[in-house]
């Protein structure tokens, strides 16, 4: 006899319902839940690819890194065998100094005291304490008393004219307010004025000699207002129909504009009028445009004086046509680890060289021949633009009071004879 087991069903608690979960939660749940998938499935690509990617990219910048230093390292060991090579000027000028180089002494084209006298002169602009332009004057005119010299001077201003009319004379004069203007004349007023200071672009020393030559010495200044460091910013070349070669576009103009102010206050050009060109830094470069400017004129320029000028020439086809119109006399000053005769980079130079190797207190003297051939390193801005020298000095190393005693010291001169 066979028992059938009863029937069983599921019984649910009394008082309680089965709960329906609507369809519109469930998909907002897959979604939220679709979208916290993706986001581990995003992070987990994520830090795949940054295991794959950030140690090539550390290594390249390890390689790169390495890579420098010893190309630096190599540049540098490179440069210090090649200054062995150089000619160093001879402190006695003219007795052999086996010690300072493997070949024998170069003699200057000039005596050491009148290239210290003309980096000197150089110099005098700019001079602390002084208030006005007159003072300045009054300043430069003192040094060249009391080392005998006769003839006379005149300080000039390249924005302003020596004599302007103003309505109102206390008025300040900005920068950009300072045009040519050759009506009126100037007042005590803006003799005093603290805006005028220092204004001044460049000074003629002007003397007539027994023999009769009238001699002119210009010297023109380095940088010193914010207009001039827009003149040196300016490095767009253009070409100079006079020169017939392309040249630096700012210290052009500014050449061009010292030209047409200096005519007036010098002697006709002639066999018996001479001139010399100086200028420091910017004024460096402007000397060598100036000069060029001259010669053309007629004017028989015999010396020209770059102290830390920087390029002016685009090119070293522009160089040699711009060397043509220079004396044989032109020289370049430059300190190694002055960056400013380097600039631009992709300019090129003009004239002779005193190298002055700050490191070891020597100075060689390097004809044009020398810069172009096998000494052209000595002009290569990969080369000699070093980075720890630069910022270390502090921009010291461009400034005539730094330039001058070390200078002295490398040509084998005292303070006293000076």
């Amino acid at each position: 006899m066979m028992h059938r087991l009863p029937h069983t069903t599921k019984c649910m608690p009394l008082g309680l319902k089965q709960r329906k979960i609507p369809q519109q939660a469930v998909s907002r749940r897959y979604l939220s839940l679709a979208a916290s998938k993706n986001k581990v499935e995003q992070r987990q690509q994520h830090e795949k690819q940054q295991r794959y990617l950030f140690p090539p990219v550390t290594v390249f910048l390890s390689s790169v890194l390495v890579t420098s230093i010893g190309i630096s390292w190599y540049v540098r060991e490179w440069r210090e065998n090649k200054l062995q090579e150089l000619q160093f000027v001879d402190s006695a000028e003219g007795t052999s100094d086996s010690s300072s180089s493997l070949q024998p002494p170069q003699l200057l084209p000039r005596s050491t005291q009148e290239i210290l006298q003309i980096v000197e002169r150089t110099g005098l602009m700019g001079r602390p304490g002084a208030k006005s332009v007159k003072d300045e004057l009054e300043d430069i005119r003192q040094w060249h008393v009391e080392r005998g010299y006769k003839g006379g001077l005149v300080l000039r201003e390249l924005l302003q004219p020596l004599f302007e009319h103003r309505s109102d004379p206390n008025q300040d004069i900005s920068d950009n307010e300072m045009q040519r203007n050759n009506n009126g004349i100037i007042t005590l007023e803006d003799l005093a004025n603290p805006n005028l200071a220092r204004r001044e672009c460049y000074y003629l020393y002007y003397e007539i000699k027994p023999n009769g030559e009238i001699k002119h010495d210009i010297f023109c200044r380095g940088t010193t207002l914010s207009i001039d460091i827009w003149t040196s910013l300016t490095t767009w070349m253009e070409y100079d129909q006079q020169l017939d070669c392309r040249v630096h576009m700012g210290f052009n103009r500014q050449a061009t504009h010292i030209l047409e102010d200096i005519l007036p206050l010098m002697a006709p050009p002639g066999p018996r009028t001479t001139v010399r060109v100086s200028g420091h830094s910017l004024g460096g470069a402007v000397a060598y445009l100036l000069a060029a400017k001259l010669k053309l004129k007629g004017y028989r320029v015999t010396e020209v004086t770059g102290v830390e000028a920087p390029r002016v020439c685009a090119s070293r086809e522009a160089a040699e046509k711009l060397q043509l119109l220079l004396p044989n006399d032109t020289l370049r000053i430059e300190n190694d680890t002055d960056p400013v005769p380097l600039l631009p980079p992709f300019g090129h130079c003009v004239g002779n060289k005193l190298y002055l190797v700050d490191s070891i207190g020597k100075a060689a003297y390097l004809t044009t021949n020398d810069t172009v051939q096998d000494k052209s390193w000595t002009d290569s801005v990969f080369i000699n633009a070093r980075l720890w020298e630069i910022v270390s000095s502090r921009g010291q190393t461009h400034r005539i009071r730094y330039i001058l005693p070390q200078l002295t010291k490398a040509l084998g001169q005292s303070n006293d004879s000076q």
